[in-house]
């Protein structure tokens, strides 16, 4: 039995868990996963600014008065930044072609600055980078890579170019070089799938790393620890720079990017801190992307900043198992409880317990710089708790069942018995009722054989004549009351068979108000056939809305032959002893019901029912009929012919009025 058991748990708790890796696996839940990588980020406590780094950007008030950037304006402001000895320069502008004056302006101070590098597109629609500066080594990329979503996640650190050499991005660049400044220089092992910088690794992007399926891994990428656009580097506009309306010293030792932020030029990406359910998305600008990845690699040697990491796949799978585990046992635990909603709430406390513990566990692993499967885990979760929800709900059902069927046995077992009662009660009641004639016929019988004895005895002489006429006489007396109580007990017999229930339990499609008035109508002949000085007033009211009805003929026909019966004994008992002032009435109604039964209703104005019966009323022999005019079996064989066909029966006395109400 355990054994069964056991496999019956696994039935529910492997194909969940299978189920749902198969949806990571076909990537379904990407989308749902990165959503929740991008609510991290967005949750995240706010990081102190990266120092290192100072952003001189073309903002969207200095659009009119700058852009397009002359040759001439852009060496100056070169110039100004490079006077203050930054670590390296990063030009992230497009320049393969002179603009305005001061060409050679710009050339000269491309010629002397060696830490200066430009850029250059070379994914998709290729851009050149400035010719003096190719000529020098001093370029890099300005190409990111985005998800399918359009969201940038991952930082592209450098990759071969169509002459199969190998660029860094600009962000990588400016890093290596600060590290460079600082004696560190990284180094790529042998698999190149990491590249070591210090201390610290930086693991290269898989296709199916985390969330991703099939994901571009292309070139060399990195999962990218973006910071928070609130709070992330100095900025300072093109406008304070040429004005040298800034400290003296704020590109001392720092890496500088130069670039765009201003919207109308069209260098922006949405981030994991872009999107909001209250706002409209909020790009963040290229040249701040670069700084991210640049501020990403220091930050991590220099700082000890978490990068991001993944699980490997075993060890997501451990994970997922072990939570549904966890969640199955502590649900299965809570099964005994037998009120349903005792039972329910601890289902949901529990499920939300361990929902909130499962999401606090998940924040914090990445506050570490952990990612690990979410969506799936509260996938199995949920699943779990309705997988062993329907187990419980199952197994109750199943212990209802079992009671049900013992309660059925018990209650045909009590039903079995009480007939038993009912039928020994009414074999005692015929007992009794055809005993007392049939002890007159005996003991007549017997009295009249006395008497025939005696005559045959006594000589037949004038002499005698007078007392041979006394026991003639005395035997006629005896054989007429011996005539009357076999009838009585002949009536008492006709009586019990003609209330016995039919065995014909057919049902037919019939018009139920039609029916009942016609066998109404032959009741009430044979009634007033039976009784000659009898006249009655009849009152119907027929519900024509119950139309035709499957019924059982026999069960209706006995039921109607009861009740009318009874209504007219009533009223004309009531008639005898009233005389002429009293005008017998009768009642018959029907109405349908909600439930698609009807109701068949019975009156009359008679003296009602004896107090004496009331409580025993449906039960066997209850009658207050004169000796001879019934025996009382009516009301109890219409009692059961009604709860037969799974109805309901019951009387009431109003303003004179007896009237049953029968429910079928």
């Amino acid at each position: 039995m355990k054994t069964k058991n056991f496999f019956k748990h696994l039935l529910i708790f492997i194909p969940i868990t299978g189920f749902i890796l198969v949806l990571r696996t076909l990537g379904w839940l990407q989308l749902f996963e990165l959503l929740a990588y991008d609510i991290l980020f967005q949750l995240r406590p706010l990081e102190p600014l990266d120092s290192r780094i100072v952003i001189v950007g073309l903002q969207e008030s200095e659009i009119q008065k700058y852009y397009p950037l002359s040759d001439q304006t852009l060496a100056q402001l070169i110039e100004k930044i490079k006077r203050q000895n930054p670590v390296a320069i990063g030009l992230d502008f497009y320049r393969d072609v002179s603009v305005g004056a001061g060409q050679e302006q710009l050339l000269k101070t491309f010629k002397t600055t060696p830490n200066l590098i430009g850029v250059k597109k070379a994914i998709g629609e290729k851009v050149n980078p400035p010719q003096a500066l190719k000529e020098r080594g001093q370029i890099a990329s300005s190409d990111v890579v985005l998800d399918g979503d359009g969201v940038l996640r991952r930082g592209l650190i450098g990759f071969f170019d169509e002459q199969d050499q190998y660029v860094n991005t600009i962000g990588a660049k400016l890093g290596f070089l600060y590290l460079e400044r600082k004696g560190i220089f990284p180094e790529t092992d042998k698999s190149q799938k990491a590249i070591k910088v210090g201390e610290k690794i930086f693991e290269r992007f898989q296709a199916n790393q985390g969330a991703y399926r099939q994901a571009d891994a292309g070139g060399y990428q990195i999962l990218l620890n973006s910071r928070n656009p609130r709070q992330s580097f100095v900025k300072v506009s093109f406008g304070d720079v040429l004005s040298e309306q800034i400290n003296p010293r704020l590109f001392q030792d720092k890496l500088v990017f130069i670039g765009t932020t201003s919207s109308s030029i069209k260098d922006e990406f949405l981030t994991p801190y872009s999107r909001s359910l209250f706002t409209s998305p909020q790009p963040v600008y290229g040249v701040e992307i670069q700084a991210n990845l640049a501020s990403y690699i220091l930050s991590a040697v220099f700082d000890n900043r978490a990068t991001i990491k993944t699980f490997p796949p075993l060890i997501d799978l451990i994970f997922l198992i072990g939570i549904g585990g966890i969640v199955y046992l502590c649900l299965w635990s809570i099964r005994s409880t037998q009120n349903y909603l005792v039972l329910t709430l601890k289902g949901i406390i529990i499920t939300i317990f361990l929902s909130g513990l499962l999401l606090v566990i998940y924040y914090c692993l990445f506050l570490g710089g952990w990612w690990f499967p979410l969506i799936p885990c509260l996938l199995e979760v949920g699943s779990i708790t309705l997988g062993v929800a329907g187990l419980i709900l199952y197994n109750k059902n199943q212990e209802i069942q079992s009671l049900y069927r013992e309660l059925k046995q018990t209650q045909e077992q009590i039903i079995f018995e009480k007939k038993q009662s009912s039928l020994a009660k009414l074999v005692l009641g015929v007992a009794h009722e055809i005993n007392n004639p049939l002890n007159f016929v005996i003991n007549f019988s017997v009295l009249s054989l006395d008497y025939l004895e005696e005559l045959e005895n006594l000589p037949w002489t004038p002499e005698n004549k007078e007392e041979i006429n006394r026991l003639i006489l005395f035997i006629k007396e005896n054989c007429q009351d011996t005539l009357e109580h076999g009838q009585r007990a002949a009536l008492i017999t006709k009586s019990l068979l003609q209330q016995t229930p039919s065995q014909d339990n057919r049902t037919i499609s019939a018009d139920v108000n039609e029916l009942i008035e016609s066998l109404l109508s032959v009741v009430i002949y044979s009634k007033q056939a039976e009784k000659n000085d009898f006249s009655l007033f009849i009152e119907t009211n027929y519900d024509p809305l119950i139309g035709t009805k499957e019924i059982i003929y026999q069960d209706v026909y006995q039921i109607l032959v009861n009740l009318v019966n009874n209504a007219c004994d009533a009223v004309f008992e009531k008639k005898k002893k009233e005389g002429g002032d009293f005008d017998p009435k009768i009642f018959v109604s029907t109405r349908l019901l909600k439930n698609e039964k009807f109701q068949l209703t019975i009156g009359d104005n008679g003296d009602g029912i004896a107090p004496e019966i009331e409580a025993h009323l449906f039960e066997p022999f209850q009658t207050t009929k004169n000796l001879g005019e019934g025996i009382g079996i009516g009301l109890y064989n219409t009692y059961q012919l009604v709860k037969k066909n799974q109805g309901n029966i019951y009387w009431k006395r109003e303003d004179g009025k007896t009237t049953f109400f029968v429910e079928i």
